[in-house]
């Protein structure tokens, strides 16, 4: 955890395999904003933001971290 790069009320995590990242960062007005994934260095998108809580945000964190191992795994 650390505090977020863009606002100062929020915080994010990152999770890295190789050179490829997803961010997730929770904000105070109880949402969670996936980042990811990209490449280090490359722009952070695709984004999407979900409420704090619940099976959407469980199933696009899922999914989120499926195509982190996908993308780090190709060559």
């Amino acid at each position: 955890m650390e505090p977020d790069d863009k606002h100062v009320d929020c915080i994010q995590f990152r999770v890295a395999r190789g050179r490829w990242e997803v961010v997730c960062v929770g904000k105070t007005k109880g949402e969670v904003t996936l980042v990811g994934p990209f490449r280090r260095g490359k722009p952070e998108k695709p984004c999407a933001d979900y409420p704090l809580r619940g099976a959407e945000v469980e199933r696009a964190l899922e999914e989120l971290l499926l195509r982190l191992i996908r993308a780090a795994s190709e060559r």
